[in-house]
């Protein structure tokens, strides 16, 4: 199964500088997460890319177990920076071989580098040195001052909180800790570099990006908390989106998206559900509501893991009324919900969104 065309320049466009051999090239395997993650440096210690191999992603019902990578790159008793050797990178437009965790983190790239800003993603055989070349997804290294979880979410910029939530929603990522989201400073900052930075007077942030998307597009809604969304008790999410973002929420094209993912092999229903989750957050959002309205809506709450989502309910009222699931009964009943207008339900707000500063 090949990437579709315009995927395919995309992909190469962004991860041209990637492709051929590589000489210094140096592999570090990352520790702390689940799966194998390496980071590749240059001959100047500077890290250019993260690689995640196929053959180490970690199934779904492993996520919350102890896991050993198998067969991994590098062996943990030897230098984490081992002699430097050639590496040979090479850009795959097949993902007929590929994890499932891999299509997903290349799909996060070429429905959100425009949306979210996520780095640029594809899928590559890489080989180090004597090693058996192996598939995984390749993703561009994005320099930051650290992870989400290091700083005050007051810092973080409105926009790109809300855009990295919206993000979240359309895909039902159940992985948006605070650690896969990557802060920039501005040029100009100066932090104090304590583990946990506050908002100072010199300390400021000028972007947030959000990385680790192999958990993305679920087959159903009743695996989706709202722990696995950090942003959702963060202040920003409170705040009415502003006309460039509902701008870009109103843009989405759901048909084109799903055609996307049934080519690359995504399920139907985790196909239906994404369609589902989009088709509200548009409608919702046009509506008033803000992001935390939104996110509430669609998981369900952690100590209530066995009571239906807001969206499940109208899930289910589709089935009541249609007799069978479907995206357009859904619509219908998103439609006709009272809910949009009941502030004791969600507190809604302007539908005019906040206005940008620039």
């Amino acid at each position: 199964m090949r990437l579709p065309v315009k995927a395919q320049d995309r992909i190469a466009g962004a991860l041209q500088a990637f492709s051929g051999k590589f000489l210094p090239i140096r592999m570090h395997r990352l520790h702390g997460g689940l799966g194998g993650v390496y980071l590749l440096t240059n001959s100047k210690n500077t890290s250019v890319a993260v690689f995640k191999p196929v053959n180490e992603e970690v199934k779904d019902e492993y996520r919350d177990a102890s896991f050993s990578c198998p067969n991994s790159f590098l062996d943990d008793d030897v230098d984490p920076f081992p002699r430097s050797v050639t590496t040979t990178i090479q850009l795959c437009n097949s993902i007929s071989t590929a994890g499932d965790g891999a299509v997903r983190e290349i799909i996060a790239f070429l429905l959100g580098e425009n949306f979210a800003s996520v780095p640029p993603t594809g899928m590559a055989l890489v080989s180090h040195g004597v090693s058996v070349p192996r598939l995984g997804a390749l993703q561009k290294f994005i320099p930051n001052a650290g992870t989400a979880g290091e700083f005050s979410p007051t810092m973080f910029p409105i926009d790109d909180v809300h855009r990295i939530g919206a993000l979240d929603i359309r895909l039902l990522n159940r992985d948006r800790n605070d650690g896969n989201i990557l802060v920039t400073l501005s040029s100009n900052s100066q932090c104090p570099g304590s583990p946990a930075h506050s908002p100072g007077s010199r300390c400021q942030v000028s972007s947030i990006r959000p990385i680790d998307h192999g958990l993305i597009l679920p087959e159903n809604f009743g695996t989706i908390h709202c722990v696995d969304w950090s942003w959702l008790s963060w202040p920003q999410a409170k705040i009415p989106f502003s006309t460039a973002t509902l701008r870009l929420i109103s843009d989405i094209d759901v048909e084109a998206d799903a055609a996307l993912l049934r080519h690359l092999g995504i399920s139907e229903s985790a196909i239906e559900c994404m369609v589902t989750s989009t088709i509200f957050m548009k409608m919702a959002a046009m509506s008033g509501w803000t992001l935390a309205d939104i996110g509430s809506a669609v998981v369900r709450d952690y100590n209530r893991p066995d009571t239906p989502s807001l969206l499940e309910v109208l899930i289910d009222r589709a089935h009541d009324k249609y007799g069978y699931f479907n995206c357009d009964a859904v619509t219908v009943c998103i439609k006709d919900h009272s809910s949009l207008g009941n502030k004791q339900a969600h507190s809604l707000h302007s539908s005019r969104g906040r206005e940008n500063d620039s």
